[in-house]
């Protein structure tokens, strides 16, 4: 079961404001420009193969920006993780789909939310699931019925406070992406000289056992670092960089970022 970290959520106040910070701070652009879903407005950042997203959904406001999320990728259709998660005892959404035309084509992916690993996730319903027709059906159903970005803003006020998924493109490598990849390369990795993700660092209570289950499941088990504490949340990421030669701390908001000089 080949997962891995597809991307890091930050979710903020001020989509605008803290864009144009993000950009200023790190000293690179976003590959997707505070694109408006209707329902969610983000922007997206690429560092080597991961996506860094600022969020901006449901109600909340006035916060300073934060760890929000983590996203993880897979070689696997949605309905064998269905199955992965389920045989780890770890409860999720039946896959949800959304797509998007932009300038390079239309860009389709199916999520996937996680409960029992991250405290206050989205409060939707979650189980542990199965792949059978009578799921597959009541999930094509839900999307017919809630895929609208009408329907979706008017019924997802709630994002809760954190979350673990699964995100499933149709195509993993997008033209976006892969122009994004190269454009990084060329500026050097911006300010830090960022070159790719090396971990997300997590604090676990409860939730420590299926951390650590779900962690063996991974393509690179040390894409996680899971610690024993008294919550269950993301503590920070940890990215290799070409230029420093000593530990770096960056906060943005209360979202930290760990630089360090890539192992020779």
């Amino acid at each position: 079961m080949p997962h891995f970290v597809d991307h890091i959520v930050i979710r903020v106040d001020d989509l605008d404001r803290d864009t144009d910070l993000f950009s200023e701070m790190f000293g690179f652009e976003p590959y997707a420009y505070k694109l408006d879903h209707g329902f969610i407005a983000h922007s997206v950042y690429r560092i080597g193969t991961v996506d860094i997203e600022l969020l901006k959904a449901g109600k909340k406001s006035d916060f300073s920006p934060y760890l929000y999320g983590v996203s993880f990728g897979s070689d696997e259709d949605a309905w064998s993780i269905i199955d992965d998660l389920s045989d780890m005892e770890i409860r999720h959404s039946l896959p949800s789909s959304s797509a998007i035309s932009l300038s390079t084509g239309r860009e389709e992916w199916q999520n996937i939310i996680m409960a029992d690993l991250l405290d206050n996730p989205p409060p939707i319903p979650m189980a542990m699931h199965r792949d059978t027709i009578s799921k597959r059906l009541f999930a094509r159903v839900s999307d017919f019925a809630f895929g609208s970005a009408a329907v979706k803003k008017a019924l997802l006020t709630d994002y809760g406070d954190a979350m673990a998924f699964f995100t499933i493109y149709k195509n993993q490598t997008s033209a976006l992406r892969q122009e994004a990849e190269k454009r990084l390369i060329e500026a050097g990795g911006g300010i830090f000289g960022l070159s790719k993700l090396h971990t997300v660092n997590i604090e676990a209570a409860e939730s420590y056992t299926k951390w650590l289950s779900f962690s063996g499941a991974l393509f690179n088990p040390e894409e996680l670092t899971i610690e024993r504490g008294a919550n269950n949340h993301l503590l920070s990421t940890t990215w290799h960089s070409s230029t420093v030669e000593q530990i770096k701390r960056i906060s943005f908001g209360t979202a930290e970022f760990v630089i360090a000089p890539t192992p020779s």
